[in-house]
């Protein structure tokens, strides 16, 4: 299980992107009331955040990977 935690980062990273990016907020009318407009505007920076922290998350799980990559590749050489 441990040894997929930065697999699973990268994939929850991604979801949070296509969650952060694709999901707009709903404004049902033509002419919205300001107090609309004003959640249109709060959901639409919360969303922005939540896909700042996905690719923050994939990109953690990338490192996470690449280094667990680069010390077991330099572990396994042996001196002669």
């Amino acid at each position: 299980m441990r040894r997929f935690l930065p697999h699973f980062l990268c994939v929850i990273g991604l979801l949070l992107v296509a969650i952060g990016f694709l999901v707009g907020p709903g404004v049902p009318y033509q002419d919205p009331t300001p107090e609309m407009d004003l959640l249109a505007e709060r959901q639409s920076e919360r969303l922005t955040v939540l896909g700042i922290a996905g690719v923050l998350l994939f990109l953690i799980g990338v490192l996470w990977i690449i280094t667990r990559w680069f010390t077991r590749g330099f572990s396994r050489k042996t001196v002669a």
